[in-house]
Parts: C-alpha cells; sequence; structure tokens
C-alpha cells in the first residue's frame, strides 16, 4: 500500500491546498517538530522510532520538492505502456537510463563525469570600465593537481583498496517512492578506492591549493551584481577524475563621485549660477568615456530641470550598438552673499512684472 506522506507529516486538507513557498513552509515546520520527536539520539535501540524517524524524511523530501511532489500526487503508472498486460518487447532504461526505475531495484553502475567546485569572486569596476568593457589579469586560489604525487594521491607505500562507502562504483545512491538519484561517493571522492598510506601532502586528494592568474575579459555594459561564468577555471576534482568547475565573476561597481547609474542610463549634475538659469547660457559637459559636449541651458531654467543626452549612457550588455542616455539634472546655486550695489538691483527687479509671483 502506498504510503500517505502528508498523513505522516500530519499535514491537514486545507493545508494541502497550499502552493510553492507557502505549502514548504508548513512542510519545514512540521518536518523539523517530528523529526526532533524522532531522531535516533532521543530515541536510542527503539526500532519504532527509528522507521518513524526515516518515513518522516522520506515524506519531506517527495513534499519539498515541487515535482517530486506533483508525481507523487499524479503517479504514472511504470507497467502496460502497450496496453496490455505482456511486455512492449523494449527495455526502459534504453529511454529513461537506468537511474529512472532505480527505486525499483534496478541498480546498474553508470559512469558520471564528475566535476570540480566552482570558485566565485568578487571583481570590482569602475563606471569607466563598465561602460568601455574591460580586460584585466585577476589571481586566485583553487585547487590544482598535486605536484608532490602528479595528482595520483599515492606514494611508493601507498596501496589501494575498494572503497567501503560505494563499493566501488564511485557513486552512492539515494531517492525516495519513485525516482532515484545518485552523487559523489563522499569517502573515495568518485574514484571507487580507498587509498592507504596517502601522499602525505595532499591527504590522497590528488590535488592541493595554489594560486591562478588569469586574464578575464568584460563586455561593456555588465550591471552591478551580474555574474559571468568562466568554464573550466574553477576547482579540481579529487583525483583528477573530471574536469575542473567554473569560474563565477560577481560584479561589483565601485561608486563614482560625479555620475549615478540608473540601469543604462547617467544622471549628473549641472550646477548653474542662478543669474545664468533667468537669462539662460551654454555649459561644456563631459562625458564618462571623456568626450565634451555642449550643453544650452534654458532661459528661465528652474532646480530640478532634466537635460536629456542621448546615446552618450552604458552600452547594452551584449549589444553596444544600444546605449543608454546621459541625463544632467540642474541645480541652481545662489551666491552666498551679495553686496550694497547688487542688492540696489534686486529691489529694482522684484518691481518688474516678469519678477513678481504669478
Amino acid at each position: 500500500m502506498e504510503k500517505d506522506y502528508y498523513k505522516i507529516l500530519g499535514i491537514t486538507d486545507e493545508e494541502k491546498k497550499l502552493q510553492g513557498d507557502e505549502f514548504k513552509k508548513v512542510v519545514k515546520k512540521k518536518f523539523r517538530k517530528l523529526a526532533a520527536k524522532y531522531h535516533p539520539d532521543k530515541n536510542p535501540d527503539n526500532k519504532e522510532a527509528e522507521e518513524k524517524f526515516k518515513e518522516v524524511n522520506e515524506a519531506n523530501e517527495i513534499l519539498s520538492d515541487d515535482k517530486k511532489r506533483d508525481e507523487y500526487d499524479h503517479p504514472k503508472s511504470q507497467f502496460n505502456f502497450n496496453g496490455g498486460g505482456a511486455s512492449s518487447g523494449f527495455d526502459m532504461d534504453d529511454i529513461f537510463g537506468s537511474g529512472f526505475f532505480g527505486g525499483f531495484g534496478n541498480h546498474r553502475a553508470q559512469k558520471h563525469t564528475v566535476k570540480g567546485r566552482d570558485i566565485r569572486i568578487s571583481f570590482k569596476l569602475t563606471l569607466k570600465e563598465i561602460c568601455e568593457g574591460v580586460t584585466k589579469k585577476i589571481k586566485y586560489s583553487r585547487y590544482e593537481t598535486c605536484s608532490h604525487c602528479n595528482g595520483s594521491g599515492k606514494t611508493a607505500q601507498s596501496h589501494e583498496k575498494t572503497c567501503p562507502t560505494c563499493g566501488g562504483n564511485g557513486f552512492v545512491f539515494s531517492g525516495g517512492l519513485f525516482f532515484e538519484s545518485n552523487r559523489v561517493c563522499p569517502s573515495c571522492g568518485g574514484s571507487g578506492k580507498i587509498i592507504e598510506n596517502p601522499c602525505p601532502f595532499c591527504q590522497g586528494s590528488g590535488v592541493e591549493k595554489k594560486t591562478k592568474e588569469v586574464e578575464l575579459r568584460v563586455r561593456p555594459g555588465a550591471m552591478s551584481g551580474m555574474t559571468l561564468r568562466y568554464s573550466n577555471l574553477g576547482n579540481m576534482p579529487p583525483h583528477g577524475n573530471g574536469i575542473n568547475g567554473d569560474l563565477l565573476v560577481v560584479i561589483e561597481e565601485i561608486p563614482n563621485e560625479h555620475y549615478e547609474r540608473s540601469d543604462n542610463d547617467i544622471y549628473f549634475k549641472i550646477e548653474v549660477p542662478v543669474i545664468n538659469a533667468i537669462l539662460g547660457t551654454k555649459a561644456t559637459i563631459k562625458t564618462i568615456d571623456g568626450k565634451k559636449l555642449e550643453a544650452k541651458i534654458p532661459q528661465g531654467s528652474v532646480d530640478g530641470s532634466l537635460l536629456r543626452f542621448k546615446g552618450y549612457g552604458i552600452p547594452l550588455y551584449g549589444n553596444e550598438n544600444v546605449r543608454g542616455d546621459m541625463i544632467g539634472l540642474i541645480k541652481i546655486i545662489m551666491p552666498s552673499k551679495i553686496n550694497d550695489e547688487e542688492k540696489k538691483l534686486l529691489e529694482a527687479l522684484k518691481k518688474s512684472e516678469n519678477f513678481k509671483k504669478k
């Protein structure tokens, strides 16, 4: 009889109706409570509690995963694909691979490519570098082939034995009611062998930490927080059994005191003395890449007015022909003090109709 995972975790009919994160919160809360209750450390030599603990873990594995929960709620028959009771004449492993129906007793070992761990680093760039794109050399630490044992993990006194954890397969299996997955054996790192009297420098892993220097190219338009992936520049897996992981570069934009970025637009201040704002004037501004533009400040400009310079902003990442704009924010500068003559002139202007509040 099929196990009722909802009943095992004590999930009510109303709670069953929940979906996504809301349902997962319920599962997490129920699982933690029951796992603490039936944990083997609290129930030594209690077979019933041990079985309950296993059921709770299995229920959590299925119901906390959207895909597995859907497959549990809507099971598909694993038999009789041709409408009759007899075999249809083909092996399901030929279609789905040996892992698909592994939960039903089919444990044929497969060879898998082991990938080393990825490395994540921060990459600080100025706004100008982001605008133009940049090529930089960086140094970071990663695991590479051990120089003392050439990656074998052994010495002349070493010898190998079959890994007792995975039985020499290099992978361990885990799964629930319908599906089975496999992962790299934590004991042997996927080699299927345990080394006795290993290399003292790498402890049998076949890898050691070294400094790597690479030249990285970042295209124009990268956004702060964007993660760029550079293949095969990460860690080597233990014993060299596979391929290197990747280098993940997280872009971090260095704040600029004159310019502020908003998506692909660049905002900046244009300081205009109040008399120039009244009369109108021209101003020379500098773009992020050093070009000079002439800006016309209209007569009667007010504080906070915006001037837009199309196509002088940040390029769109992946399409350098498309650029944002530069947007100037007019900031009216008032004199800190005036002399008697200037005061008389301003007093006279107060009487003008154009300077009266309307």
